[in-house]
């Protein structure tokens, strides 16, 4: 008798067992002794679904060819599309990637109908009024070497699409405003560009700026919480480089007598601006506990400079000043204060404020004459500020009136919440001042607003105006409430009126 036969295959029951199959037929033993169906595989063998992981796939099959073009290497992704990046694209040579980047940052501003020119110029003429970190000069310096030919690294491109992304937040008007969901995907996209360009270059000052103007337009955009992790990265690839409060200190002082590089202004500009935007934004946060992860810089360190736009033949005008009027240059001999000097010195305000309601809010006791002296600052600062502007005729100081308006909501609301339950005179006294000073700054919004309005000047409202805006609404509304006073109606048609056009103008990105 001649040996069983077997089968090729193991059987069912002992395949999905994980189990030593004999391949006796017509059953197998452990088949048999329970009394099972075996069924055993046809001769073909079945297609297995993928196991990753099984087989090792070299790296260099993740690579597409030399042979073949950029162009068909470049994965031209559209704006809507969710879909990730090629898998090869995360670890091409720094050639590729600057290709690559600089492909779909072009593709995305075409999808926005603008161009680089038209993002640059309305940039230099609204944003860098309030926050000059990009130095006009330097930055048409790098753009005009690859105007005609050549590739711009990964970092000028993203800066570019940053810049386009906090244009589109200050819209060129209705007409040329894209849709909401293009927006969206705008913001994505410069989102996930920037992870990719800092994955590759770990930081350079052009990542730092653009991580900044994300941060801006988060803010501007109702999104504190989202602003706030984004400074904090842009802090961070600031400090590695080495611009922080340090770079500001007596040995920059020392240089000024001497004069500056244009390059050593703009990284002060940026040294400066980032502590700035993030007290600003810590201010819109409902955790008082959260620290400021920079040093604020001492205000008789190196001051900062507006970097005004240029006028040399040799590089782009800018004809239309009607809107940026630096009050100064950026001559080291110049003493004056300039529109982003009197916003450090209002935001340094800001952050004796932030840090004696983070103090009074941990301890639960209050200051009272601390607390006076520290408003006795900021009115006096905000005085000088408001003379100058009228002297003056221009609106160099009205970001650094918004700030002190700002801080005055926040200390003033913080002691009338501790004070709430007290019962004693002078506490009762400190209210009533503090309810005052309430309504001096509701009463200052409503002229700002109104008086914005009239000029139609949307875009050179200061960027924490739609914060005082809610904050002066909310007040005024349970004033209204609690005391029936019809006279403040006017008043608060006026501001949920600029409230709603706030939205439809700057805030489509998070509907």
């Amino acid at each position: 008798m001649g040996p069983p036969k077997q089968a090729q295959f193991v059987c069912q029951a002992c395949n999905v067992r994980k189990k030593a199959c004999d391949k006796e037929l017509p059953a197998c033993g452990y088949c048999a002794s329970h009394n099972l169906s075996c069924q055993y595989d046809s001769n073909k063998k079945r297609h297995r679904p993928y196991n990753p992981g099984k087989n090792f796939v070299p790296v260099e099959t993740l690579y597409p060819s030399n042979e073949l073009k950029t162009e068909q290497l470049i994965q031209h992704h559209d704006l809507s599309d969710s879909s990730p990046l090629p898998q090869w694209l995360l670890s091409t040579p720094s050639q590729a990637i600057n290709e690559s980047v600089n492909q779909q940052v072009l593709n995305i501003i075409r999808r926005v109908d603008l161009s680089p020119d038209r993002i640059s110029d309305h940039y230099f003429r609204t944003f860098h009024c309030w926050y000059p970190i990009i130095s006009p000069e330097l930055f048409y310096r790098a753009t005009s070497q690859y105007r005609n030919a050549g590739t711009p690294p990964a970092d000028l491109s993203i800066l570019i699409l940053a810049m386009c992304l906090i244009t589109t937040v200050h819209n060129l008007g209705k007409s040329s405003q894209p849709p909401s969901f293009v927006q969206e995907c705008l913001y994505y996209n410069t989102k996930s560009l920037f992870a990719l360009a800092q994955a590759e270059l770990c930081t350079s000052l052009n990542l730092v700026q653009a991580a900044f103007l994300i941060a801006a337009c988060e803010y501007i955009c109702v999104r504190p919480e989202a602003a706030y992790i984004s400074i904090s990265a842009c802090s961070s690839l600031a400090r590695v480089l080495g611009v922080t409060k340090e770079s500001l200190g007596p040995a920059a002082a020392r240089r000024r007598t001497t004069g500056l590089e244009l390059t050593e202004l703009e990284r002060m500009n940026v040294a400066w601006a980032i502590p700035m935007l993030e007290r600003i934004i810590l201010a819109e946060i409902n955790q008082k506990g959260i620290l400021s992860q920079t040093e604020y810089p001492d205000l008789d360190s190196l001051p900062p400079s507006d970097l005004p736009l240029i006028q040399s033949q040799d590089l782009r005008l800018f004809p239309d000043r009607s809107i940026c009027d630096s009050s100064n240059s950026s001559d080291p001999q110049d003493t004056s204060i300039c529109r982003f000097g009197w916003q450090a010195q209002a935001v340094s305000l800001l952050d004796q404020v932030l840090h004696t309601i983070r103090s009074t809010s941990q301890c639960r006791v209050i200051t009272l004459p601390e607390l006076t002296e520290l408003d006795r600052k900021i009115r006096s600062f905000l005085v000088v500020a408001i003379s100058e502007e009228n002297k003056k005729f221009t609106s160099s100081t009205c970001s650094a009136v918004a700030l002190c308006i700002r801080s005055l909501f926040l200390l003033h609301q913080h002691i009338l919440v501790v004070l709430a339950i007290t019962q004693n005179e002078s506490d009762h006294r400190a209210r009533c001042f503090s309810q005052a000073a309430v309504n001096t700054a509701c009463e200052m919004v409503v002229d700002a607003v109104r008086c914005v309005g009239n000029q139609k000047r949307a875009d050179a409202s200061p960027i924490c105006c739609y914060y005082n805006l809610c904050c002066a609404l909310q007040y005024l509304q349970e004033r209204q409430r609690s005391l029936g006073n019809e006279t403040l109606s006017a008043d608060v048609e006026c501001l949920v009126s600029a409230q709603e056009a706030y939205h439809n103008r700057w805030t489509s990105l998070y509907r």
